[in-house]
């Protein structure tokens, strides 16, 4: 759930920043909204339910950082724990019979 105005929450465990921020990276994340605005027509820093303005908590730069995904969605209160399923029904096998057909004969059909 958001913060309200000027409420400002702990988050340094859930955000886990590599580089420093630096004044050209807050540039890029400025321009970043500001293209998705352009291209889609919509502010992605404007919250959907209230309008308010939303700030940028983590940017995942990497593919691999699954753990750090799942902390900030588990701070949020959003993580959903994956369901186990059952493995795939066993299906009865079709019978295949492969046919021999020389490329003469299979491109005259064509």
């Amino acid at each position: 759930m958001r913060a309200k105005a000027g409420e400002v929450k702990n988050i340094e465990a859930v955000v886990d920043v590599e580089e420093e921020d630096t004044p050209f990276r807050k540039t890029c994340r400025s321009r970043w909204a500001a293209l998705i605005k352009k291209v889609y027509e919509v502010d992605p820093l404007k919250c959907p339910k209230c309008g308010g303005q939303m700030r940028i908590i983590s940017f995942i730069e990497k593919k691999d950082q699954m753990d750090v995904i799942e902390k900030i969605l588990k701070h949020c209160k959003l993580w959903v724990e994956p369901v186990e399923r059952a493995p795939p029904k066993k299906t009865e096998k079709v019978p295949f019979e492969s046919v021999h057909v020389p490329i003469d004969e299979f491109l005259a059909n064509f």
